[in-house]
């Protein structure tokens, strides 16, 4: 199957493997970190809507990188229920803040986003996958961690003042949306966060956060560090190459999700906004909805941005959009079809969501009990 191309791994381990991929001691850009023994990674995804390839090449990609460097001793480990080298969440408390009210069935989307996960390559033998509101230490150390941040360190936050912006309401569960998430991280002494430019603020903050509690209590939080990949491509919606493609849009063409088939995939493509100008060529200013097919082209493909326009340079919209085609098909048929074999066995989805919840409490629950007894000085 083809999917993004990634070079060979390379450097020291901890490391971002290159000279001048770090930027600073906290935030590390590099398309191929390789981990360190004592490496902790967290991340989370909310189960807001099918996932889409922004989601795939951009997020899970980057996952599924870091995964295959964990070998069989940590796998023991994370059958064991000790601490393991990866955890991922459905974070479905953090959906509730978006989809509190609107009828949407929370639970049937978290086993379809896990079951999206797992047949895009998420192994519960090497990453503990569970669903955040099944652990509920996640809340009860945000509400430590809520006691010790600023008001002004919140409303600080971009991602808030821009929901608001909009018209989203002015909900607690928004405004605190920051704590959780830096009790997300901060719960399994993760050190290690793979987040896309738009959450970097918020890490930034859960440093903060962790800095302030350990200063009133003296606890040793480690501050985590952000890992941005420089190379992950950004996936655009094919209804208008200006936006990012979304899994809340209301225009179910605009992407191209892990539950499409070829047909789906076709139609899609097939109604992707491109322009009047002959041949295939990149400009993002002037030629803003075909660069970002062609972005997605070489996500798709593996190839270099620049190789992958000159192999359609000489296509006309409908060549190019034939061969585009063929490459998402490529990419998405067999999650697809694995993600709908997943999803005719729900008790299976649950016994692995209970299994990894089982993991990340036995992991969880000594870490907050040492902060609980720090804080209420027991």
């Amino acid at each position: 199957m083809a999917g993004p191309a990634w070079p060979a791994l390379a450097g020291k381990a901890g490391k971002a493997a290159g000279v001048g991929d770090a930027v600073g001691a906290h935030i590390i850009q590099t398309p191929r970190y390789v981990l360190d023994k004592a490496d902790v990674v967290f991340s989370g995804i909310q189960p807001t809507g099918v996932l889409h390839l922004g989601n795939y090449l951009g997020a899970v990609a980057t996952w599924l990188r870091l995964q295959e460097q964990i070998g069989a001793e940590a796998a023991v480990g994370v059958k064991a229920g000790v601490q393991a080298p990866m955890v991922v969440s459905v974070v479905d408390s953090h959906a509730m803040t978006t989809l509190a009210g609107s009828g949407v069935a929370l639970a049937e989307c978290s086993r379809a986003t896990a079951a999206s996960l797992l047949a895009a390559g998420i192994d519960p033998d090497r990453t503990v996958l569970y669903v955040q509101s099944e652990v509920q230490e996640h809340t009860t150390l945000a509400w430590m961690l809520g006691a010790v941040t600023p008001e002004a360190w919140l409303r600080r936050m971009t991602q808030y003042k821009d929901k608001t912006a909009a018209g989203a309401a002015s909900a607690l569960g928004l405004f605190s949306y920051p704590v959780l998430q830096a009790a997300d991280i901060l719960l399994y002494g993760a050190n290690l966060v793979p987040v896309g430019h738009d959450q970097v603020q918020h890490i930034e903050l859960a440093r903060d956060i962790a800095a302030k509690f350990n200063a009133a209590f003296g606890t040793k939080l480690a501050p985590p560090r952000v890992l941005l990949n420089p190379r992950a491509p950004r996936i655009m919606s094919l209804h208008d190459g200006t936006v990012k493609m979304s899994k809340s849009h209301p225009l179910e063409r605009s992407r191209i999700t892990l539950e499409d088939t070829r047909d789906s995939i076709a139609a899609k493509i097939r109604r992707a906004a491109t322009d009047s100008i002959v041949g295939m060529s990149y400009d993002e200013e002037a030629r803003p909805n075909v660069s970002a097919l062609l972005r997605l082209y070489a996500a798709l493909t593996g190839d270099e941005l620049e190789d992958a326009v000159g192999k359609v340079a000489d296509f006309n919209a409908s060549q190019f959009k034939e061969a585009l085609t063929a490459a998402a098909i490529e990419v998405v048929e067999p999650i697809a079809l694995e993600r709908e074999r997943l999803l005719a066995d729900p008790a299976h989805i649950d016994k692995v969501l209970a299994d990894g919840a089982a993991r990340a409490r036995s992991m969880a629950q000594p870490r907050l009990d040492a902060l609980r007894q720090a804080m209420l000085q027991l």
